[in-house]
């Protein structure tokens, strides 16, 4: 294996003969080691001109940490890469350690670093999804890369925050495989010029979370699930507006999987939305059930979706997984609710889920609770939304969910014995230390037939008999309807 070191740096001539030195050191023979410097206007070139084994690339002007670094891969001539800052130290085992690690399978490996100069501080890392990468980064910039992994990953780029390079590099490398920890240390120098230093003297810890929330918004890739019943005939028109107008606030365009368990032909999504999607996959599932008895009705139905559920985060290429049901419209401005909740803050939450009603008009109540571990049988749905602000529920349902796929579960249909395949979900995800949060602010609409629907109101109060009081018109009362046109109210 030929391995190339590219180092890079404006202005760092003072320490500049230690990083090539180090390189020059390494019990693993480089195959060639090469300069990339960014319009220094100190001594950078004349140091580096003293050592024969260095290819140098001289830039005309200043084009940035981002573009002196590609440059300087596109110089390089070996089959894997590592990136070396003007002004840090390989330990003369660096390479070595690397390469323990390192195979065909993975695309780059990473390690902990050690700081010197004006601190002392170790900066651990972990193996791979001990961390979650999207709560902040650890990798730094010194990872080992494939050539043919660090180019199709789209190279070195610069981000929306102008910095943070190393994160959004790691994140786009870590969708082509499965990175690993390296028992390597870098020698990471800081010094009053240093960018760690600079930066923490113009920001303080609020600014730092407002940059990790913009790289998690330019970055993160979404897979929009449906699992498709086909029950209201002629809705899905109107399902798509609503899905198209939310998922707009994306910065990239989501992929689309659809469980089709219905008979209707679905393919010309394809060719009237495809255009907002990276990818519509339309997946048959099983089709209509049956079954002999309510309790056999209620087994199948959970098996199934879960199967369903499943098999979009199989296929699922996003990070973030957003589940609507094929009948719910949130109101407008709830997507984004729910995904700045869970985009934002640090570290990020698992799971987000907005407040919809059932529509089962014999019990009416709000999909969402707290499981009752000792009793299961008296796990009590919500009444009410008992907060103006998020707080976390133990389940909630698939109407319209979003997490995170990496640390969340997968759905399995039964829970202690019990046929709930969501309560299940949300079970798993608090007995693994997650947590699902409800945001009251984003409220959904549960449509029973094209326009009418069930929806929560803040002066609702569900009483625990099943049965709903709130304010009623006299027509509604003679009438003992449950739904009507644009409103919601309930049996009494």
């Amino acid at each position: 294996m030929k391995i190339s070191v590219i180092i890079t740096a404006r202005n760092n001539g003072k320490y500049l003969a230690e990083a090539i030195e180090s390189c020059l050191r390494q019990t693993v023979t480089l195959h060639d080691i090469v300069y990339s410097d960014d319009f220094s206007t100190d001594n950078s070139i004349s140091v580096a001109r003293k050592y024969k084994e260095v290819t140098i690339i001289e830039h005309a002007f200043h084009v940035g940490v981002v573009e002196a670094r590609n440059n300087g891969a596109d110089a390089a001539k070996g089959d894997a890469f590592v990136f070396l800052d003007g002004d840090d130290v390989l330990p003369d085992n660096f390479i070595e350690k690397h390469l323990q690690v390192f195979d065909e399978s993975t695309p780059f490996v990473y390690c902990s670093a050690q700081t010197f100069g004006m601190t002392n501080v170790f900066w651990k890392v972990y193996a791979w999804k001990t961390l979650f990468l999207w709560d902040r980064n650890f990798v730094n910039t010194s990872l080992m890369v494939w050539r043919d992994a660090f180019i199709k990953s789209g190279k070195w780029q610069e981000t929306c925050v102008k910095t943070m390079w190393d994160w959004s590099l790691a994140i786009r490398l870590s969708r082509l495989g499965i990175p690993r920890k390296s028992p390597a240390i870098l020698l990471y120098r800081q010094h009053s010029q240093s960018w760690s230093q600079t930066k923490e003297k113009k920001n303080n810890y609020s600014d730092f979370l407002k940059l990790t929330e913009d790289i998690r918004d330019e970055m993160v890739n979404v897979t929009v699930g449906l699992v498709y019943d086909g029950r209201i005939k002629g809705f899905m028109v109107k399902w798509m507006t609503s899905l198209i107008s939310d998922i707009s606030i994306l910065k990239n365009k989501p992929q689309f999987i659809i469980v089709n368990n219905s008979q209707e032909n679905l393919s010309f999504l394809k060719s009237v939305y495809g255009k907002y999607f990276s990818e519509i996959k339309i997946i048959t599932g099983q089709g209509k059930l049956s079954w002999d008895n309510e309790v056999d009705r209620r087994n199948k139905v959970c098996e199934l979706l879960s199967e369903c559920y499943n098999m979009i985060l199989e296929n699922a290429t996003g990070e973030l997984i957003h589940l609507r049901e094929n009948d719910i419209i949130p109101n407008k401005g709830s997507f984004r609710k729910i995904y700045d909740l869970i985009i934002k803050g640090n570290p990020v939450k698992n799971a987000v889920a907005g407040v919809y009603m059932n529509r089962n008009p014999n019990f009416v109540k709000i999909v969402g609770g707290f499981y009752n571990e000792n009793d299961p049988q008296k796990t009590i749905d919500m009444t009410r939304i008992p907060a103006k602000e998020p707080f976390v529920v133990d389940y909630t349902g698939t109407g319209f969910l979003l997490f995170w796929k990496d640390i969340c579960p997968i759905f399995s249909p039964y829970i202690d014995r019990i046929q709930a395949h969501d309560w299940a979900w949300g079970m798993k995800l608090k007995r693994q230390g997650g947590a699902l949060w409800m945001n009251p602010n984003s409220i959904c609409r549960h449509y029973t037939s094209m326009d009418e629907y069930v929806e929560y109101t803040p002066d609702m109060d569900i009483l625990p008999s099943n049965t709903f009081t709130r304010k009623m018109s006299e027509e509604l009362v003679q009438n003992k309807s449950i739904i009507i046109k644009h409103k919601t109210v309930c049996q009494i």
